[in-house]
């Protein structure tokens, strides 16, 4: 080939790779955001993982702890998910009323940590009575070494 016919071969595929991301940075700005998962599993969904990654007596015990606390842990999710939805109500009025919204991210707060008490409680309680090697495979379950 000669010179002239390279360089009209390069401008094109230049020109066609310039169209392909013109479209796909416009596609990708056009697309919606995706909406934050608040939380996606339940406080009960989130302990029986947990547990599944221990071993048959280990798991068991958690499971018993959560279950012991489980329908409190419903109901502060419930509270939790509630208040979560009155916030986005009052997010979409013509004006905020700010004290109310206020006090709704505040239920929903207060109802997240208590769940994150309840479970974390469980959790301790079932990882004192855990051999060092349950605790070495729950460490790397959870990638923290």
């Amino acid at each position: 080939m000669n010179r002239n016919r390279l360089l009209t071969v390069g401008i094109f595929v230049s020109l066609l790779l310039n169209v392909f991301l013109v479209a796909y940075v416009g596609t990708m700005l056009a697309r919606p955001p995706e909406p934050i998962p608040v939380l996606a599993a339940t406080p009960v969904e989130i302990g029986n993982s947990i547990a599944d990654s221990l071993s048959g007596e280990a798991g068991t015990r958690l499971r018993s702890k959560l279950g012991d606390v489980g329908p409190q842990l419903l109901r502060n999710f419930r509270e939790y998910r509630r208040a979560l939805a009155a916030a986005s109500e009052l997010l979409k009025a013509e004006t905020v009323d700010t004290q109310a919204l206020r006090q709704a991210v505040r239920q929903a707060r207060d109802a997240r940590a208590e769940i994150g008490s309840m479970l974390t409680d469980s959790f301790v309680e079932t990882a004192a009575t855990l051999s060092p090697e349950e605790r070495r495979k729950l460490i790397r379950r959870f990638r923290l070494q």
